[in-house]
């Protein structure tokens, strides 16, 4: 994690528990390198401020209800938001289904949605665009011809 080589407190809030796909447990491994503090517990962190806060808890394949693990993360993002960590979200909101922009109820809130390669419904949708914040498309080297026509 870049912030932690520069010298930033991170935490990482294990919020499913130990991963357990090769990506996510290399990944996982990885983090033990670096001076970040793991946490499987979000309720501690209530008792912490923090400037900032990333959710990159769900991915774009998010449909239907948060179940209690995500609900409960996403009321920790939205708990940091209110106490005035700037809200960082990783391509969507989690609680946001991206293909249709329906909102979960308890959804996270961002202050800023970095999205890859290519804006996405939701973030034009009606009830979701306002719980991204500000949203940058970074471009990631996919190449026109990659993309699906449609």
């Amino acid at each position: 994690c870049a912030a932690a080589k520069d010298g930033w407190s991170v935490t990482v809030l294990l919020a499913k528990g130990e991963p357990k796909t090769a990506d996510a447990i290399l990944n996982f491994e990885r983090l033990h390198s670096l001076p970040v503090h793991i946490c499987a517990d979000g309720s501690v962190l209530e008792t912490q401020h923090f400037d900032a806060a990333v959710d990159a808890l769900y991915g774009t394949g998010f449909h239907g209800e948060l179940r209690p693990s995500g609900l409960a993360a996403c009321g920790l993002i939205r708990y940091l938001h209110n106490d005035g960590a700037f809200v960082l979200a990783v391509d969507l909101p989690s609680g946001i289904n991206t293909d249709t922009g329906e909102v979960a109820e308890g959804a996270a809130h961002a202050d800023l949605t970095v999205t890859f390669d290519s804006y996405k419904p939701l973030h034009m949708a009606e009830a979701s665009a306002p719980l991204c914040g500000k949203i940058v498309c970074a471009d990631i080297g996919i190449r026109d011809e990659w993309h699906p026509e449609f």
